[in-house]
């Protein structure tokens, strides 16, 4: 570890911090702009960033993470809760895309999503009581209903260009 860097325990949930831990490999885990879940981490950081949590998160986990001292110095040394969810929800958000795309691929016979579904929270080491099938299945549901409306839309009214969805 750099003598420059400064360690930090933030709480996660816990199948961040595998998804995480299987992505980088590096522990305690560095924000740098060197890899996309440190920028990711990064820019959770940045004083400006906003989300309004529409409940109370609980998180069951905690990992170590560096940060560069000259940020410590430049920002202080506390990093918001409003941040360290940020960084929480987007990386929520990134495997909720990789696992999107590995049932897209898939050709949805009966049983393919909740072994594909299976097959992701193996990759990780992910647990049931960590994300519950039914509420990927859900999620991912949503998703594609979601998309098939915009498609819809776009196929009716071509000109309408690029429609912004929440991600």
């Amino acid at each position: 570890m750099a003598t420059d860097d400064i360690v930090y325990r933030i709480p996660v949930h816990s199948h961040v911090k595998k998804y995480l831990a299987s992505k980088c490999e590096i522990t305690p885990f560095k924000v740098t702009t060197h890899n996309e879940y440190g920028t990711v981490l990064f820019l959770s950081l940045d004083r400006k960033a906003e989300i309004t949590p529409e409940k109370r998160l609980f998180y069951n986990d905690s990992m170590q993470i560096r940060i560069p001292k000259w940020y410590v110095d430049q920002e202080g040394p506390h990093i918001k809760n409003k941040n360290i969810e940020l960084f929480n929800v987007t990386i929520e958000r990134l495997m909720m895309a990789e696992l999107k795309t590995m049932l897209d691929m898939g050709n949805h016979r009966k049983g393919d999503i909740k072994r594909i579904i299976d097959q992701f929270r193996e990759r990780y080491g992910i647990f049931d009581t960590e994300l519950e099938y039914h509420n990927l299945r859900r999620q991912y549901c949503r998703k594609r209903v979601q998309e098939k409306k915009i498609n819809k839309i776009k196929n009716i009214y071509p000109g309408l260009g690029l429609i912004k969805t929440a991600v």
